[in-house]
Order: C-alpha cells, then sequence, then structure tokens
C-alpha cells in the first residue's frame, strides 16, 4: 500500500473518533468483558517486512495509534526485514507483537512442524523480545482442529485469521477475523467496511 493511502485512511479514523485497541484486549473483552472505547478499532500487519517500521509506524504515531504486529520468527533481522531493535522500539511505544510462525508456512500441510512453527516461534520470539508473545496468526488464515489445537496448549491466549465480518462471540478467540485492506481500495471502499462514521452522537 501507498504509504499516502495508509495515512489518508489512518487520517480518517482520527477524524471520526477512532481509538486503537490490540488483539489480546479484544480476546480479553470478548472472554472477560470490561471498559472499551466507544469506537474500537484494531489495526495488524503481517509478516515482518522493514516497510512497516519505516512507513506505517510513523503515521500511526502521528495519529497516537498503536497496532499488533505478527512477526515471523525466522524473518527477524533478515535483509528488508525488522531488526529486534526496531521491534522494541515498537513494544516501547504501545506495539503489540505476535507470532506469524517460525517460516511461514501452511500448517495444514501434512508434515507441517505444529511444534517448531507454533510453539518454539513463542518462545524464541519471548527470549528474544523480553514481552509475552500471546497472540498467532495463521499463515494465509489456513487452520483446522490440530493447528487450533496447538495453538491453545500453546500458551497463546488469542489467534487471527482472515475474513470479513467484525462481530465475535467467546468461540472466536481462537480464530478472530481480520478483514484484509487491499492496496487498491478507494477510500469509499474503505470506508464501508468500517461501522462508525460521523461525529458521536
Amino acid at each position: 500500500m501507498d504509504p499516502a493511502a495508509f495515512e489518508e485512511q489512518v487520517k480518517w479514523l482520527f477524524d471520526n473518533h477512532y481509538t486503537t485497541i490490540n488483539v489480546s484486549e479484544v480476546a480479553n473483552l470478548i472472554e472477560n468483558g470490561g471498559e472499551i472505547p466507544l469506537r474500537p478499532v484494531v489495526i495488524t500487519f503481517d509478516d515482518g517486512n522493514l516497510d512497516i517500521y519505516n512507513d506505517a509506524y510513523p503515521i500511526l504515531k502521528k495519529y497516537d495509534f498503536t497496532a499488533t504486529f505478527y512477526i515471523v520468527d525466522g524473518y527477524i533481522n533478515g535483509k528488508d526485514m525488522i531488526s529486534t531493535e526496531q521491534i522494541k522500539e515498537l513494544i516501547a511505544n504501545g506495539w503489540e507483537i505476535g507470532s506469524h510462525s517460525k517460516h511461514h508456512i501452511d500448517l495444514t500441510t501434512e508434515g507441517a512442524d505444529l511444534e517448531t512453527e507454533i510453539r518454539l516461534s513463542k518462545v524464541e520470539m519471548e527470549e528474544r523480545l523480553g514481552v509475552p508473545i500471546n497472540s498467532f496468526a495463521y499463515p494465509f488464515g489456513q487452520v483446522n482442529e490440530n493447528v487450533i489445537n496447538k495453538t491453545i496448549r500453546s500458551g497463546y491466549t488469542s489467534a487471527v485469521g482472515l475474513g470479513e465480518r467484525y462481530t465475535h462471540g467467546i468461540r472466536d478467540v481462537f480464530y478472530l477475523i481480520r478483514m484484509e485492506i487491499q492496496g487498491d481500495y478507494t477510500m469509499e471502499k474503505f470506508i464501508s467496511l468500517l461501522p462508525w462514521s460521523g461525529p458521536i452522537q
């Protein structure tokens, strides 16, 4: 996505009184209840590309927004990928970091090493970053019963996939739906995906 288009979207959220919360906060609210902003929005990114740090992070910071960043453990410190120190800076500025597996493979394929991809990615990222990794993003949004059960047993408190709705219940905590925003979406298309606009009544 072009950074200027991304900023236009973020500014629209800001002007329409949205407040960012992270995925773990959503999961906790679903399970335990609590206070929630009038217009909450969760912004997430996947993989670990350096442009999230270089382009998206300054834009979000300008509007006092944060995000949840699902990073592939094996990508950290790679070419054109985010570094350990840059991730720590995001954490210090309120971002949540989640795991997006060790190697970004389809976990539903036969022979996928779920121990390495799901549990060990969490352990290694926690050791590297010094913070709990509570949320997991399924590569390509692909899951089956084994993948979900391994995610739960590995100590995550939530997980996310892909879809087209923003209403969730207690059974959805390990497959919270995210709407993918494509780089060629017009502002009209972007706004049509959101539940609120205009002044707060």
